[in-house]
């Protein structure tokens, strides 16, 4: 499999649902940009690093959710390869009960199930302080958007060309989004914003383009969020519980439930949703004979 070009030594793979990024060192040592899903995907990579004859020094995840660290323990079993991640997102994967926090909706042995193959040991943890990360002689600056995850980064490889992660959804993952997740809305958004300001000389998404401008999509996602959370604040009449809710939106977005793993997912879709029209002062939430309700303010 050939790698996609973007610019110097900067190329991407594609995965079938992601880009995952990555950086030539010399000749035949690299450096990933997040590992995607485990399975498909992990075989894909593991194939393309084979034909290219490459070596994976290091993986730079930029959050811990399981289409972006996937295969980072796959990886470091192979290649004895070094983990860098925020220490809030390393948090998340170093142990089969940790990941429970991945969707508190499921009990232990459903996580354990559905997301163990993000268990993995971070090697190197990126602090709120820090503006970049060097592997192997080569500097990668870090750019902190908070939001899509407690500690999501984008990662800017040497050759200029910034990896966004999960920050910016491409036009096609927006348009098919019918609840685009973000762990605080209210943080997205202001990431996104912060976004403007970052200057690189392309963009990779990982949900899947390469850009020269990402401003558009800028607006398309903040847009998105706030079309969605207009569509959920209808639903919500007075004094309903989460709930009621729920089952209206599943409805309304035209969502198939048919199993106890969807639906876990489903709600941890959604609850970001009703927190952000909380947290925007357009939807109240109180406590009442031993049940919490929402009504519109």
């Amino acid at each position: 499999m050939s790698l996609i070009h973007v610019k110097g030594n900067t190329y991407c793979i594609d995965l079938g649902y992601s880009y995952a990024g990555l950086y030539k060192i010399g000749n035949n040592d690299a450096v990933l940009l997040d590992t995607g899903r485990p399975g498909k995907e992990g075989a894909i990579l593991l194939n393309a690093i084979s034909e290219n004859n490459l070596a994976i020094k290091a993986v730079i995840s930029t959050h811990a959710h399981i289409d972006h660290v996937g295969n980072n323990s796959l990886l470091k079993s192979r290649f004895n390869s070094i983990t860098a991640m925020h220490f809030s997102e390393a948090g998340l994967c170093f142990s089969d009960l940790s990941i429970k926090n991945v969707n508190p909706s499921l009990d232990l042995c459903h996580a354990k199930k559905f997301y163990s193959n993000m268990v993995c040991n971070t090697d190197r943890l990126i602090l709120d302080s820090d503006e970049s990360v060097n592997i192997e002689g080569a500097d990668f600056s870090i750019f902190h958007t908070p939001g899509h995850s407690p500690g999501h980064i984008c990662i800017i490889s040497p050759d200029g060309i910034a990896y966004l992660g999960d920050a910016l959804l491409g036009e096609k993952s927006l348009r098919a989004a019918k609840l685009p997740y973000a762990f605080s809305h209210s943080a997205d958004i202001k990431s996104k914003e912060k976004l403007q300001g970052l200057k690189a000389d392309g963009y990779i998404l990982s949900h899947k383009d390469i850009l020269g401008d990402i401003s558009p999509l800028i607006d398309s996602g903040i847009k998105k969020i706030n079309d969605t959370s207009t569509r959920v604040l209808r639903l919500i009449g007075c004094e309903m519980e989460f709930g009621a809710i729920l089952k209206k939106a599943i409805s309304e977005f035209n969502i198939r439930m048919d199993s106890y793993e969807k639906y876990a997912r489903i709600e941890r879709l959604f609850r970001p949703f009703l927190e952000y029209l909380v947290e925007t002062n357009q939807v109240i939430v109180y406590s009442k004979n031993g049940s919490l309700y929402y009504c519109v303010k």
